[in-house]
């Protein structure tokens, strides 16, 4: 059922009104408008349950009628271009249903109505990263670190199951009650071979130039050059400079590079982010797997360090011991020494001493 009801909001927009009645669902509020659909705060009726939906609506090829909300092609020219996206937004919520990752918010179900398709999520109560991080100033390695890794791993898992993101910024990472991150907001997903020009979209910023040009090689460093770009955020405060912009000239400044890092995040650490930012994708991480394989790589290399030079203190500890103990022997042996030999001179005098009143 598709029905406005007696408390609908009218507005003037490509948005769905407030109070719609949308299959199961009463729709409250817009929650954002990205370049491949509009996501809305909505209740089911049947449970009261607060979830979010997605809305398919490639802002390139799509309008919605104002009058029976119904939604289309924008012309005759784009109805290709919207049927592809309609069908690959199906396809692409048949696989997300099937997703089951700690790290990745859950679809629940996927219907049709109104011309397009919809897929809907729960609400998940939670902060956005860059609101729940320690300050520019104060964040740390040991609080990225572990979040970094916790996202590599839905990263990864995602990306085996053939899908990109490709809308990786701070605002779609949420971090839970107990600090694990949850990536959120799959309005860009994509089959990870699609090669349509749809996919022509992106945060500047946070998204890397393949997703902005016409013959832009997509894959899993795209969505790394935008974790990189998130952790850029987070350490920095900065947003990184457009990726079209490096193109031409790139300003970049690499965060190995700064002197105010130095002390709360390793060199290997920063190096790390670093390459995930590189403009050529051909010199980013390829995988999230071999990222993660770094950044383990680098731990091992820093705890045998460390133990290296614990070791290294112990015996230095030890033999500091051992000579304080044989120069403590050496000093007692040479009391003892002259303790007998005055005992022995001692004796030598009170023989002669008797030997002469002997006489």
């Amino acid at each position: 059922m598709n029905t406005i009801s007696s408390t609908v909001t009218v507005i003037n927009s490509s948005e769905l009104p407030k109070g719609y009645e949308l299959s199961n669902y009463v729709i409250e509020r817009k929650l954002g408008h990205g370049g491949f659909g509009i996501t809305y705060l909505a209740r089911e009726t049947a449970t009261n349950r607060a979830v979010v939906i997605k809305e398919n609506f490639p802002r390139e090829c799509s309008q919605r009628h104002t009058t029976n909300l119904m939604v289309g092609p924008s012309s005759a020219e784009d109805k290709g271009l919207y049927e592809w996206a309609l069908t690959r937004f199906l396809d692409e919520a048949k696989v997300l249903i099937r997703l089951s990752h700690p790290g990745i918010v859950p679809v629940l179900t996927a219907f049709k109505a109104l011309g397009t398709a919809y897929y809907v999520m729960p609400q998940v109560e939670g902060r956005e990263i860059h609101k729940a991080a320690p300050s520019p100033q104060t964040i740390n390695e040991a609080w990225l670190r572990p979040v970094l890794q916790k996202l590599l791993e839905a990263l990864d898992y995602l990306h085996g199951e053939g899908l990109l993101h490709r809308d990786i910024k701070p605002s779609n990472i949420l971090m839970r009650a107990d600090t694990s991150p949850l990536l959120i907001d799959f309005g860009t997903a994509r089959s990870s071979d699609a090669t349509h020009t749809l996919t022509r979209m992106g945060t500047p910023g946070f998204s890397p130039s393949e997703q902005f040009l016409a013959r832009g090689k997509n894959g899993p460093w795209t969505d790394l050059y935008s974790l990189g770009a998130t952790c850029y955020y987070l350490i920095t405060g900065e947003v990184p400079q457009d990726s079209m912009e490096r193109l031409a000239e790139d300003e970049l400044l690499p965060l190995a590079g700064r002197k105010e890092l130095r002390g709360r995040f390793s060199a290997e650490f920063l190096s790390a982010i670093d390459k995930a930012l590189r403009i050529s994708h051909k010199n980013r991480w390829q995988s999230a797997q071999e990222w993660m394989n770094h950044l383990s790589a680098a731990q091992r290399a820093r705890e045998e360090a460390d133990r290296r030079r614990k070791e290294e203190a112990k015996q230095q500890a030890a033999r500091k011991a051992s000579e304080a103990h044989a120069q403590s022997a050496r000093a007692l042996a040479e009391q003892k020494a002259r303790e007998e030999a005055e005992e022995k001179v001692r004796r030598m005098m009170e023989e002669r001493r008797e030997r002469e009143r002997a006489e």
